[in-house]
């Protein structure tokens, strides 16, 4: 296919014109269709939700919680991709881990957590630089919720006894 502007209509909307790669036969490009407005999302940034000290250890241990609500409110199932970050490990001094979804602990790790006796369909996976890709299915009139909960454990001597310091919120 040879690269373009196209018209791109979708459901009998027409959404405009954008520019179109070239490609052979077989490969893949992306385009970005904007916001579906029968797509509701509602984020709540990561936050503190526990801090404690381990003596013992000398670690200062910190939880931390994000959520994503969605809801389908089109008469048809619609597939929606949610991208995420958690913090990366950039030297020896601190360890972040992933608590939910479990099983997420090295890039590529990937869980299905499709609810069984439900309609649709959920998966999370790993990705480089801390990304967490949730892919879902919504049915009509669904509506779901993403946890993203981790820890951060970091040393006293590399960081002091509050770190992070906690936000009041």
């Amino acid at each position: 296919m040879r690269s373009g502007e196209v018209n791109l209509t979708v459901d009998g909307t027409c959404f405009g014109k954008t520019n179109v790669p070239s490609c052979v036969r077989n490969e893949f490009f992306e385009l970005n269709l904007g916001v579906d407005r029968f797509v509701k999302v509602a984020y709540k940034e990561p936050g503190i939700t526990l801090s404690k000290i381990d003596e013992f250890l000398e670690l200062t241990i910190t939880y931390f919680k994000a959520t994503c609500k969605i809801k389908n409110t089109r008469d048809h199932a619609v597939n929606v991709l949610v991208l995420d970050q958690v913090p990366v490990n950039v030297d020896d001094h601190f360890d972040v881990e992933i608590l939910t979804p479990e099983t997420l602990g090295f890039p590529g790790d990937k869980v299905d957590l499709t609810e069984p006796g439900k309609p649709g369909t959920k998966t999370a996976e790993l990705g480089r630089d801390g990304e967490v890709r949730w892919e879902v299915t919504l049915e009509p009139d669904e509506e779901i919720e993403l946890d993203l909960r981790y820890s951060i454990e970091a040393p006293f001597e590399k960081w002091g006894r509050d770190f992070p310091v906690p936000v009041a919120k």
